[in-house]
């Protein structure tokens, strides 16, 4: 169902959830200037970012890859550079940029933790933490730095949606909000067809003989108009 009313009598939000590091107020502002009929609402999750597409509790999410998307419909949308957080103290501040062969022996940390925990462990100098480079900004502090990872893998940040119906899979607010995200205008946007205006009418007065007779056509007695019968 395309926009469940709830017992109020208002429409049920839009519910889109999406992970640290994604930034969907840009799209969420498009969404408000076309929906005003319909409230969106964000969720932030992180270690649940497709659970909470399977609970119900949001229609869409941005997700960040990989995930099990067997069930899932996936639109990549973009990748993230990977960084290393390191204390000021550490050794590998003083570069501009870094190999992963660069940290071997460390002990290094991801994203799927407390961020905020794992940057102040390696603030005082415990470990090393590999993260999307949107999350070292997200997260920083005075007494880190991020550095880019020559050779590690990018993230990619992915926009979600279940296959199953329920959570307003395949409705006209999914279309939209795909539409919003890829840059497609309002006019260009999924949704149903705008209807054809009124056809133009007829005009009432019949146009005359000679408007609708071209010049030099037959006038009846078999010859052209304006010709003299030959002499003889």
């Amino acid at each position: 169902m395309d926009a469940t009313p709830t017992g109020s009598g208002a429409p049920e939000p839009f519910r889109v959830a999406y992970v640290r590091g994604v930034t969907p107020a840009k799209w969420v502002r498009i969404w408000k200037e076309r929906h005003r009929d319909r409230p969106i609402e964000l969720i932030l999750t992180d270690a649940d970012q497709v659970q909470v597409l399977h609970d119900g509790r949001a229609s869409m999410a941005f997700v960040r890859l990989p995930v099990d998307g067997d069930d899932l419909h996936l639109i990549p949308l973009y990748a993230e550079a990977a960084v290393a957080v390191v204390s000021r103290e550490h050794a590998a501040s003083v570069v501009e940029a870094l190999a992963l062969a660069d940290l071997s022996g460390e002990t290094i940390y991801d994203a799927t933790g407390d961020i905020d925990e794992t940057f102040a462990l390696v603030a005082a100098g415990v470990g090393v933490a590999i993260v999307p480079q949107s999350i070292a900004r997200l997260h920083a502090r005075r007494d880190v730095v991020a550095r880019p990872i020559t050779d590690a893998e990018p993230t990619q940040i992915a926009l979600a949606w279940p296959y199953a119906a329920g959570t307003d899979s395949g409705s006209k607010s999914i279309d939209d909000f795909i539409g919003i995200v890829r840059g497609r205008t309002e006019r260009s946007s999924r949704g149903p067809s705008v209807p054809e205006g009124p056809k133009p009418r007829a005009s009432s007065r019949e146009p005359s003989k000679s408007a609708r007779k071209p010049k030099g056509t037959s006038s009846g007695n078999g010859r052209p108009r304006g010709s003299r019968r030959p002499r003889h």
